[in-house]
């Protein structure tokens, strides 16, 4: 009887013993299955490694991912109509402030102040304004009330309308620009940027602000000599944000 008792324990072990082999082996098989990489997310999870550009991107293989943003606070900002944007852009102008309304001469850590460390997330250029500046002083010289109605013709191409990126790369620095536009240049600075339409940017360099007529400019670092690169457009709404892009993919070399 106990002979067989101890047979009975042995082959419960024994069987036991199989299946949690088993069961370890085929989790281990599962862990192991590649990853397909088909978007910004699978991208970071393969490769850990992510571009911290607005948006973010993530590079594997030779193709760029690009990490798609929502409406809710980290996406293009859409509750400002078009010409109280275009009055934001003139108030900066005319007060020597930076894009982000800050004194022209303002270093931030990373290149922006979008980005927020503690969150891991950006927000968009207008939200970060209306946060600095809640009472709006672009308006107080202004004699008319901005209406979504009166400006639906002006509203600004979303950046994720652009189907296609290239990427620019100077000795001292890199940015992105749309592929439909062509790039032209007297074998130096400055670069132009511009298509048969609105389209007009500029890459810049100088030992003062330039003076490109109704151009919003930005200064991004020094190269030496007093002079610094700038980056410049022109005052279209309909392009304002794809500009924006191309100036927060901007990355010194």
């Amino acid at each position: 009887m106990k002979q067989k008792r101890s047979l009975l324990i042995t082959v419960v072990t024994v069987l036991a013993g199989t299946l949690i082999g088993v069961y370890i082996w085929n989790r281990g098989q599962e862990s192991e299955q590649p990853v397909e990489v088909t978007d910004f997310a699978s991208c970071a999870e393969v490769t850990g490694v992510v571009m911290e550009s607005y948006p973010r991107q993530c590079s594997y293989e030779g193709t760029t991912y690009v990490e798609e943003l929502s409406e809710d606070g980290q996406g293009p900002d859409m509750s400002l109509p078009a010409n109280e944007k275009a009055l934001i852009e003139s108030w900066l102008a005319e007060n020597n402030y930076n894009e982000y309304g800050d004194p022209e001469d303002t270093a931030y850590i990373g290149g922006t102040p979008l980005f927020d460390e503690s969150t891991g997330t950006y927000i968009d250029r207008y939200t970060y304004l209306l946060e600095q500046y809640p009472e709006k002083p672009w308006l107080e010289d202004s004699t008319e009330t901005p209406t979504e109605d009166e400006t639906s013709a002006e509203e600004p191409l979303p950046f994720t309308s652009v189907d296609s990126w290239e990427l620019f790369m100077d000795p001292n620095f890199e940015f992105e620009y749309p592929a439909f536009v062509t790039v032209a240049s007297a074998n130096g600075y400055p670069i132009r940027m511009y298509d048969d339409g609105e389209f007009e940017f500029y890459v810049t360099v100088s030992d003062s602000q330039p003076s490109f007529e109704e151009n919003t400019c930005t200064k991004t670092f020094e190269v030496g000599g007093g002079e610094a690169v700038y980056l410049c457009n022109n005052d279209s709404v309909k392009y304002s944000q794809i500009y924006q892009r191309m100036k927060d993919s901007f990355i010194a070399r």
